[in-house]
């Protein structure tokens, strides 16, 4: 399962990557870069994209082969959030790829704060939040 999510990250944020906003790995997978092994079956990547340029990064992801149930963001108290889904191509498994819009000074600043790494030594290199800003 880990190299599916991991195949899902790397098509999202090569998707994700021409729109030119700052972004991070978060969650599961950014704990695994701090040596915190956990189980996870998703995606969560954060990015500073302003309100008004939310459903071009809606149909910018439609046209990379993403899913996405609910158009609107997601409002979880101070957190705005988009879910989508990629079928993994060659499996029959759907992976959901959550993005969590920056909406304040301490997500602007873990994306300051972001660090790049390359995962498994591969030559495409993605950034992560820092260790302390996953505790946070």
């Amino acid at each position: 399962m880990a190299s599916v999510v991991v195949t899902a990250m790397e098509h999202a944020w090569r998707t994700l990557e021409p729109l030119g906003a700052p972004m991070a790995v978060m969650g599961g997978l950014a704990l695994a870069v701090w040596d915190r092994i956990r189980s996870t079956r998703d995606v969560d990547i954060m990015m500073d994209v302003p309100p008004e340029d939310v459903p071009a990064l809606i149909e910018h992801m439609k046209a990379g082969g993403f899913t996405i149930p609910k158009p609107a963001p997601i409002s979880l108290g101070p957190i705005d959030l988009l879910q989508f889904y990629y079928d993994v191509p060659g499996t029959m498994i759907n992976i959901r790829v959550d993005i969590l819009l920056a909406r304040g000074a301490f997500h602007r600043g873990a994306l300051a704060r972001r660090v790049a790494v390359e995962p498994d030594g591969d030559a495409w290199p993605v950034r992560v939040v820092a260790c302390e800003d996953l505790i946070l």
